[in-house]
């Protein structure tokens, strides 16, 4: 959360009290109680697909606004622009389809001034990922970089006919493709996760 403030207020010259932000992907509210420090809780929302996150989210009292997404998302179960949206640890495990369909949809959410923060994963990825056997590591790494995206589903129930939900790479000209009304301003590295990549998107 320290990075996604700085780049914030880097590219905005402002900071992010009083600001509405959106956790897209809140999961177990993990970066909504770190962003407590940031923002009146008031201004805070977060959405998820899995109504069992949102339950833990309720009922550990969570100071924000929540509410049910739509795993192949076409519009925000909240209404208006947000001035930050982040989605940590979702884009790194979307299928193709839910994830164009996603980034558009946080694109339209986003305030004209306003940042999105995403992470993605890196070819390398591939390389530390268990378990994975060297002829489907070898098929991932070739995918990723014939079609600048790939993607490993877990043994999920499809959505539509999609499986959603898995192991994803990109690179970062791909990204940018899916959200031509934004460009990419920044990447950061967590040394926590160096295979997070955090990409910081703003307005053309």
């Amino acid at each position: 959360m320290r990075i996604v403030s700085r780049a914030y207020t880097e590219l905005t010259g402002k900071t992010l009290n009083q600001r509405r932000i959106l956790d897209f992907g809140v999961g177990w509210g993990r970066l909504v109680r770190l962003m407590y420090h940031y923002s009146d809780p008031d201004l805070i929302h977060g959405c998820d697909p899995w109504d069992a996150s949102l339950d833990i989210c309720r009922k550990d009292g969570l100071l924000c606004h929540l509410a049910l997404s739509e795993y192949l998302p076409t519009s925000l179960p909240f209404a208006g622009r947000f001035d930050l949206i982040y989605a940590f640890s979702v884009f790194t495990h979307l299928s193709q389809r839910a994830t164009g369909s996603a980034l558009a949809v946080l694109e339209r959410h986003l305030a004209d001034d306003g940042v999105l923060v995403v992470t993605i994963r890196p070819v390398e990825y591939w390389t530390v990922h268990q378990p994975l056997d060297p002829s489907e590591r070898d098929r991932l790494v070739a995918l990723h970089r014939s079609s600048r995206f790939a993607y490993r589903p877990h043994n999920r129930e499809a959505i539509d006919g999609d499986v959603t939900y898995g192991d994803t790479s990109m690179t970062f000209d791909w990204l940018q493709e899916q959200v031509p009304r934004l460009v990419i301003r920044r990447v950061d590295h967590s040394l926590t996760d160096p295979f997070q990549l955090i990409v910081t998107l703003t307005r053309r």
